[in-house]
């Protein structure tokens, strides 16, 4: 207990924040030297599809071990041959 509170009080409390500051921000700040503004475009260049690529990475990776475990599953549990392996496209549509 914090200060005469449960952690359902203080859980509460903390998720009522996170929804009130995480989609407003604190503000509209932009930079205002040079210096800062050049990070900015670099990283909009650089970082942000930078980031695309290491997310695409991250995914990829996920999607062929959970693969993994589902040829796994197929042949160690129900002794079976696994479905052939679908594509990334076509797992994301039917997630859609």
């Amino acid at each position: 207990m914090v200060d005469g509170l449960t952690p359902c009080e203080l859980l509460s409390i903390n998720t009522g924040a996170f929804y009130v500051c995480g989609p407003l921000g604190y503000g509209n700040a932009p930079p205002r030297t040079s210096w800062g503004r050049l990070f900015c475009v670099l990283y909009g260049l650089f970082g942000l599809p930078l980031f695309v690529v290491a997310a695409y990475g991250i995914g990829d990776r996920l999607f062929h071990g959970m693969d993994g475990l589902r040829v796994r599953i197929y042949e160690r549990l129900l002794h079976r041959e696994a479905p052939p392996r679908r594509s990334v496209p076509h797992c994301l549509l039917s997630v859609m």
